[in-house]
């Protein structure tokens, strides 16, 4: 029988978890999101909402960096692309919204990764996280908490959200079928397959029409 140890997490992780439970849950679990150490996700309005802890590929084990993955999906949006079943604890980014939250920030903001070290407080990482979290994080989810709210921006704000544009119409189709509009979901999905700029996979696009019955009448 094999005696060795696990391995020891790494510094960064070790912080991130931390982090995560003594600044981020006092925040996050009145607004209704769960924690799936050090994760945390939601539910409302057939959304999922998800707060993803990332450390960074390059860090050591004495220090790195880390930043948040923010996500917006649902049991049809991922089912219907994918065919496979919506995740019992949906705390990773799922398709088709997901970004980093320093992409929810106002310009210049860009990628926002926090540094970590043997010196680090952690207590101060923390209250950054935090207030960056409940000034541009929750925001930007309660924008999109319903799905009429997702749709429009999906249509008319795609630059709010992190995702290819050209991946709208997918997300449009799929709300017109959940809504029980299948002639419109279908002319969806036909436009989607005659415009090549979309540059959407045609078997994505096949896959969301099987999964709701279309027939697509038309072929490129």
């Amino acid at each position: 029988m094999s005696t060795s140890n696990p391995p020891v997490p790494s510094l960064t992780r070790r912080l991130i978890a931390t982090i995560s439970k003594d600044a981020c849950q006092p925040l996050l679990a009145p607004l209704g999101f769960r924690r799936s150490a050090p994760h945390f996700w939601r539910l409302t309005d057939g959304l999922s909402h998800c707060v993803n802890f990332q450390a960074s590929a390059w860090g050591t084990r004495d220090g790195g960096s880390f930043t948040i993955n923010l996500g917006v999906s649902s049991p049809a949006l991922y089912e219907s692309a994918f065919g496979r079943q919506f995740p019992k604890v949906p705390a990773s980014p799922l398709w088709p919204i997901s970004t980093r939250i320093g992409f929810v920030m106002p310009a210049p903001q860009r990628d926002l990764w926090w540094d970590i070290d043997e010196s680090t407080d952690v207590a101060k990482i923390g209250v950054d996280v935090v207030e960056t979290l409940r000034n541009h994080a929750i925001p930007w989810f309660e924008r999109l908490s319903t799905r009429s709210e997702l749709k429009t921006a999906v249509e008319y704000q795609p630059s709010l959200l992190g995702f290819h544009k050209a991946q709208a119409p997918l997300v449009l189709a799929i709300f017109a079928a959940e809504e029980g509009d299948l002639p419109r979901a279908q002319s969806i999905l036909e436009g989607a397959l005659d415009d090549s700029r979309r540059n959407v996979p045609q078997v994505l696009i096949r896959r969301v029409a099987s999964r709701w019955g279309i027939t697509l009448s038309k072929r490129s």
